[in-house]
């Protein structure tokens, strides 16, 4: 789904009324004072960046979807779903969340489409840090300098300091953040997913890990029905075992159990430094949603995960495996520093980084 086509169409004067409507209400400032200085595109998004003059620098972020032909109340819902939490990410941890000014989940407006306005969070993408000019081959990735060995080490000592702050937010179900407009506190209700075929799938809340990762399960067999191959009968009874086991299943006899929010796109790109290496931002937060503990905010990023994707090619790949092992290792060293509780010493949720990446892939294959 996406027509990035008619996005792009979209004419600069638009997005420089709609910008203008939002910032401006009272028509104080001068028209010719905001411009388009660029306009870029992602997998789902478009974006546009603009600035006024002794205002600063703009975003207008446009999902690829949001035309008439395409959107729908799903798409709606998540949108509103994303804006406001970024918002109260912001409002309750340090994290470097762009600020939110004004979103519209409807096509209602100056360019047509739904969108979200932030501030510019200035910076690079970290993968500029990460390689260093290096392109993103293991014959030169894998062989870092000293100082870049150990600007990697302070950069992912920091995000995993900075992720970590996610822990002060825990919620009692697996799902989206709901919002009443009464106190902003919000509840946790369902969400809607692309089923792979160009169709929005309804995924409710649940209220325990074991209930999520069964439903997933019978989602998938369900979805294998027509198939019933020895293979298939073999893959299904491997998950089955794999998801009654711990971590994915919990002891009668634990305590109620709460649930944390995760970055669904957690990478390099998302992931904005400046020149000394300290992060500026943490950018695209759409589904972000509350999960299980085991494939939460303490889980690796995805660059740490990368030979583990099921595209990925020793042949091009940016590290090996061996040299991600490595990095994997710092990583969870460091979540569990950030969550380890100062008090009594007990391990946080930094227990389940080092394995994270073995969750995400049995999450991910359903």
């Amino acid at each position: 789904r996406g027509d990035f086509e008619s996005i792009e169409s979209i004419p600069d004067a638009a997005f420089q009324a709609l910008l203008l409507q939002n910032i401006d209400p009272g028509n104080i400032l001068n028209p010719d004072d905001c411009s388009v200085t660029k306009r870029t595109q992602g997998s789902y998004h478009y974006c546009a960046v603009l600035n006024i003059k002794n205002l600063g620098s703009y975003v207008i972020k446009v999902p690829a979807i949001g035309t008439p032909a395409l959107w729908c109340e799903g798409d709606a819902h998540n949108l509103r779903g994303e804006a406001r939490t970024m918002e109260y990410i912001r409002r309750q941890t340090s994290i470097p969340v762009p600020e939110v000014l004004c979103w519209d989940d409807t096509l209602s407006n100056p360019i047509g489409a739904p969108y979200i306005i932030m501030r510019v969070v200035e910076g690079k993408p970290a993968y500029k840090l990460w390689l260093d000019g290096r392109r993103p081959h293991h014959s030169t990735a894998d062989m870092p300098s000293p100082e870049l060995a150990k600007k990697r080490r302070e950069f992912l000592r920091e995000l995993a300091n900075t992720i970590a702050e996610l822990q002060h937010l825990r919620f009692d179900k697996i799902g989206m953040l709901d919002f009443d407009d009464i106190d902003g506190t919000p509840k946790i209700g369902h969400y809607w997913i692309d089923d792979g075929h160009g169709q929005m799938k309804l995924r409710p809340a649940y209220s325990s890990s074991e209930e999520y990762f069964q439903a997933k399960l019978v989602a998938h067999i369900v979805d294998e029905d027509d198939d019933s191959s020895d293979l298939v009968w073999g893959r299904r009874n491997f998950m089955k075992y794999f998801y009654d086991s711990h971590p994915f299943s919990r002891s009668s006899s634990d305590a109620k159990e709460t649930f944390v929010l995760a970055h669904n796109d957690l990478d390099l790109q998302n992931i904005l430094v400046d020149d000394s290496g300290k992060i500026t931002g943490i950018i695209d937060w759409d589904l972000t949603v509350t999960v299980p503990r085991c494939i939460g905010y303490a889980s690796l990023p995805l660059f740490l995960q990368e030979d583990w994707n099921e595209n990925y090619d020793m042949e091009s790949a940016c590290h090996m495996p061996w040299s991600l092992d490595y990095y994997r290792s710092l990583y969870a060293e460091y979540m569990a520093d950030a969550t380890r509780n100062s008090s009594t010493g007990a391990f946080g949720d930094g227990k389940y980084t080092r394995k994270s990446h073995i969750y995400q892939a049995a999450d991910a294959a359903m």
